[in-house]
């Protein structure tokens, strides 16, 4: 029964996203270096969400002067340079937060049905959590220290007793 509600939502959220980033723009699109892009068409994308896998189709404009691309409906659903959710990401950094990202990976399984690899909990939970705090973070820097060469302290020097 979960997997075919989940397959539904699934369905329905590919169709509200038929339209998000694809057709004429009212705007123009412009790069970073200050060119106006140009449409090149439209092409697919694969998104993991909370709810399953879906896929999306959305513009492309590349830029006639450096060559870069841009997506506009990545940029407008949060998920530019990820195929994974915004709501999924937040699952996956609240589950890094578990004592070892096995045990997170292992509750987004059992809870929400989703199978990632701890090493994408990981990922996903440090990259949100740097974003956030606006530098590395807590965990990284716990992993830094703990690997580092513990200091060498001299040996105790015995007192010799005066005869």
């Amino acid at each position: 029964m979960r997997a075919a509600v989940l397959a539904a939502g699934s369905k329905a959220l590919e169709a509200v996203l038929r339209g998000v980033g694809c057709g004429r723009r009212s705007e123009a699109v412009v790069c970073a270096c200050g060119a106006e892009m140009g449409s090149t068409g439209l092409e697919g994308k694969r998104l993991v969400t909370i709810l399953g896998e879906i896929r999306f189709m959305r513009s492309r404009y590349e830029c006639p002067s450096c060559g870069a691309s841009r997506y506009p409906g990545d940029e407008e659903l949060e998920v530019c340079g990820t195929s994974r959710s915004p709501g999924l990401r937040r699952m996956m950094e609240r589950a890094g937060s578990r004592e070892t990202f096995k045990e997170g990976r292992d509750d987004l399984r059992i809870y929400a049905g989703i199978a990632v690899s701890s090493k994408d909990v990981e990922r996903v939970a440090e990259t949100i959590g740097a974003e956030s705090a606006g530098g590395p973070t807590l965990k990284r820097e716990k992993s830094k220290r703990s690997s580092a060469k513990p200091e060498r302290k001299s040996p105790p020097t015995k007192k010799r007793r005066k005869k």
